[in-house]
């Protein structure tokens, strides 16, 4: 993946507004319910929930540390 791929792949993935956007994913494979455990990337979880709950929480810590600085 090169940086121009990887900087779309990394805006997609931390965009709140493209939980559950299962068609535009990057993560997108195809499957069905019953092999994909729901999501047609195979995964339990949306990668993009995940994802934005990840910086959401990374945030939270930085800002904590900021405070105590």
């Amino acid at each position: 993946m090169n940086d121009r791929e990887r900087k779309t792949y990394l805006d997609f993935m931390y965009n709140p507004d493209n939980i559950g956007n299962c068609k535009g994913c990057p993560e997108n494979r195809g499957y069905d319910g019953h092999e994909a455990n729901g999501h047609p990337c195979g995964q339990q979880n949306c990668w993009v929930a995940v994802h934005c709950a990840d910086k959401a929480f990374r945030e939270a810590e930085e800002n904590e540390n900021e405070r105590r600085d």
